[in-house]
């Protein structure tokens, strides 16, 4: 499932085996977006470009922490880490994931995976309780409730739309690029030229009005040609 962020991301990164041993503890959590990677390279793409609220690992798989550009994710808060294996191996993490890294045996000690995945799950659920409205200058988003206002516009959004303007708005001032922006996005349809990305753009101007002929002085989304899309606040 693609990344959303009014729900909490859990990566499971571990072997196909393994992954098929681990899923059956995840089913019966709500809300929750749940990515899988069974190769290091698929889970370092994740760390990169999603905000992952927790983190399973599991001993052995091949990770190039050097593509994490000085640990960071796109989230600034690190992960809660399940580190499956032993707990000497911790050191073998970047010192950025380390606070928040916990070592179980594994395989074996399911009960207690699934105990720690349920208090964890518990926190960053009050987490993004807490922090499911971004504001951004007269821009306000309900990320739980898909709903935007700009100053006195108000629209309902897709769950797209909503997880495309809160990127924009986490990167204000900031080019986003179009591979982070489709990253980010609910839409699975396959589109190689990822015109959809600009249909989306496009209902988001209409409907908050931040095209460049709508409000004087109010925020925009402008185009950078083949490279991704800007948010700034005062045109």
């Amino acid at each position: 499932m693609p990344f959303s962020p009014s729900l909490i991301n859990i990566l499971l990164a571990a072997s196909a085996g393994s992954l098929a041993e681990l899923l059956p503890l995840f089913s019966s959590i709500a809300p929750a977006s749940l990515h899988l990677a069974s190769q290091g390279a698929d889970a370092m793409w994740h760390l990169r470009y999603t905000s992952l609220d927790i983190l399973v690992l599991e001993h052995g798989l091949l990770m190039d922490w050097s593509s994490v550009p000085d640990g960071r994710q796109s989230s600034s808060t690190p992960p809660s880490t399940l580190y499956l294996g032993p707990k000497s191996d911790l050191t073998l993490l970047p010192v950025w994931l380390m606070p928040a890294a916990t070592a179980l045996p594994w395989p074996g000690k399911k009960d207690l995976i699934r105990q720690w995945i349920g208090r964890h799950v518990d926190q960053r659920a009050d987490r993004t309780a807490l922090s499911s409205v971004l504001r951004t200058g007269p821009l306000r988003l309900d990320m739980h409730r898909l709903i935007a206002r700009n100053g006195e516009t108000q629209s309902s959004l897709t769950a797209t739309e909503t997880n495309l303007l809160a990127i924009l708005m986490r990167h204000v001032g900031n080019l986003v690029s179009r591979d982070m922006l489709v990253a980010a996005s609910l839409d699975t349809t396959p589109d190689p030229k990822q015109r959809r990305l600009d249909t989306h753009i496009s209902n988001l101007r209409r409907k908050l009005r931040l095209s460049a002929d709508a409000l004087p002085g109010g925020p925009r989304i402008h185009s950078h040609r083949g490279r991704g899309y800007m948010l700034t606040i005062d045109g």
